[in-house]
């Protein structure tokens, strides 16, 4: 059996902080659940006196190397790729159960694209942390999974009218989000055919 009290991880890129996400993270505080952010997704979400708790507190860390590690931690990743069999072992750990994943990538087109990028500017910009915590919680099943904001209004209406067909909505929302894994990928893998090392040039 699942845990009573049910968290969402929220980790959007700058241009996803809008007036959707707070009315999502608000409908989602309604059906019970505590938000999980980290950074400036945590302090959009504070500013608009949405109450969060920051990933920090549940990691006991901070950010490190230069924001590199910030989510990628047992106390996170647990308590999204477990599967309901493992919620003592989960509970024995003290981590918590995460039900909602809404995670959006560093749009890493944008710096393929630019003039003067290079291998490393790319690498640097790309999205570790998001991809992860998405294919965690699509391995972990039966969840809420959003890596588009367009995605936010037909779950909020799916909550409203009570979850209906519930297995279904999730399989396709897992489907497009490891869709989403899959096109970011290969995006990555591109720029190893696009850039060359500063060194080689």
């Amino acid at each position: 059996m699942k845990p009573n009290i049910r968290y969402a991880f929220i980790s959007v890129y700058d241009t996803e902080k809008t007036g959707e996400l707070i009315k999502f993270a608000r409908r989602l505080i309604q059906e019970g659940y505590t938000i999980v952010s980290s950074g400036g997704t945590a302090s959009y979400l504070e500013e608009y006196e949405v109450p969060v708790t920051t990933v920090e507190s549940i990691t006991g860390l901070g950010s490190m190397f230069k924001g590199r590690v910030k989510t990628i931690h047992p106390a996170v990743a647990s308590g999204m790729v477990a599967t309901e069999e493992m919620v003592p072992e989960l509970e024995e750990h003290e981590y918590v159960w995460f039900d909602v994943a809404y995670v959006t990538f560093y749009p890493l087109g944008n710096e393929l694209a630019r003039e003067g990028s290079t291998l490393e500017s790319c690498l640097e910009k790309t999205d570790v942390g998001g991809p992860t915590a998405i294919q965690l919680t699509c391995k972990g099943r039966d969840r809420i999974v959003l890596v588009e904001p367009s995605q936010i209004e037909p779950v909020i209406n799916w909550l409203d009218e009570g979850r209906p067909n519930e297995s279904d909505f999730k399989f396709m929302l897992e489907t497009r989000a490891l869709d989403v894994c899959a096109e970011y990928g290969a995006l990555v893998a591109s720029i190893r055919h696009l850039k060359r090392p500063a060194d080689l040039n």
